[in-house]
């Protein structure tokens, strides 16, 4: 009875010591970050003036660019926070 409890002790005591435990992920501090980017805005009808393509593509711009800023934002978060430790 002895050696069975042996023989089952013995693998779970160096399985523990062959597995690394990472640390725990941090939190985010600005929600914000993990907000998915809009999607851009298209022409709905078969004439648009110059002005309103214009309008158009100023607010694509835009949109692309503030997406842009929260996905430099989430990169830089994670390569100071999470690299750091690993």
């Amino acid at each position: 009875m002895k050696w069975i409890v042996l023989l089952l002790a013995l693998p779970l005591a160096g399985c523990l010591q062959t597995f690394k435990m990472n640390p725990p992920w941090p939190q985010v501090p600005d929600l914000a970050m993990l907000k998915q980017c809009e999607i851009l805005k298209t022409i709905d009808a078969q004439a648009v003036s110059m002005a309103e393509l214009v309008d158009l593509v100023q607010q694509n711009y835009q949109l692309y660019h503030l997406c842009r800023l929260n996905n430099d934002s989430w990169v830089k978060w994670y390569n100071t926070h999470w690299k750091k430790d690993n």
